[in-house]
């Protein structure tokens, strides 16, 4: 087994606009991870496929079914590759990091070997770079997991690390609309509070690329509440669930 935390990423991209961003860092991105694994959906545009395939990733394409299912897709290869250790983030986010704050990367990975999982959030400053309707909804959904953890933990970052265990359990257990806040409490419930680390990072900050698909205000802000709803209910459902047993 490997040690050394590999890269893990999803996207989905038909139109090919993260093309050139992504070129701008595939080659940091490249010597970043001695191993990086992708897996696309069906419709993303070929460009993406070649450079992320010429940066020396390890890649899928897979059919567009939402991002959780995507998520637990990527877990499930982790499972029965020869690693320890995931860096897993969204390809976009991946790209903005890269593009900002490429330094934190090597610290990133010394912490993710520390424990079964790490949630990567923002600093104060990362997280105030985003639109309000993200900043005013997804401090809910960290609210409540903070509840349980007990700490400040930003959970819908987009990114986190965990081991090839952790990958396991996930596999055989996850199936929320949402894992942001059910991945982590699938660890917390199978291995205790020691199980899960915190970082903070200024490289998930936003970026015009993380805006995703045009909407009016008000379906910006009415999406972005059913997604911190169900990231904490998922988290909610599962702190029943262990209290029960």
């Amino acid at each position: 087994m490997k040690h050394e935390p590999a890269l893990l990423t999803i996207f989905h991209d038909p139109s090919g606009h993260i093309t050139e961003s992504l070129a701008q860092v595939t080659t940091d991105v490249a010597n970043a991870y001695t191993d990086k694994y992708v897996l696309l959906s069906e419709q993303t545009h070929p460009s993406v496929e070649y450079l992320l395939s010429k940066a020396g990733f390890h890649l899928r394409r897979i059919p567009k079914r939402g991002v959780a299912d995507a998520r637990r897709r990527a877990a499930e290869w982790a499972s029965v590759l020869p690693h320890d250790y995931y860096h897993y983030c969204d390809l976009d986010r991946l790209v903005t990091w890269f593009q900002t704050n490429k330094q934190e990367i090597p610290d990133i990975k010394r912490n993710i070997v520390k424990r079964d999982y790490t949630i990567i959030g923002r600093t104060a400053e990362a997280f105030a770079s985003h639109p309000v309707e993200w900043q005013e909804t997804e401090k809910i959904a960290n609210r409540v997991f903070s509840i349980v953890l007990g700490k400040d933990a930003d959970i819908t970052a987009g990114s986190c690390g965990f081991s090839r265990r952790a990958a396991e359990l996930i596999t055989s257990q996850s199936e929320a609309m949402m894992t942001d806040g059910e991945w982590p409490m699938l660890i917390l419930n199978q291995w205790g509070l020691s199980s899960i680390g915190t970082y903070e990072t200024a490289g998930l900050q936003y970026l015009e690329q993380n805006k995703g698909n045009s909407q009016s205000d008000i379906d910006a802000w009415t999406v972005r509440l059913k997604l911190a709803y169900i990231i904490s209910d998922s988290i909610s459902v599962l702190t029943r669930k262990e209290q029960s047993t």
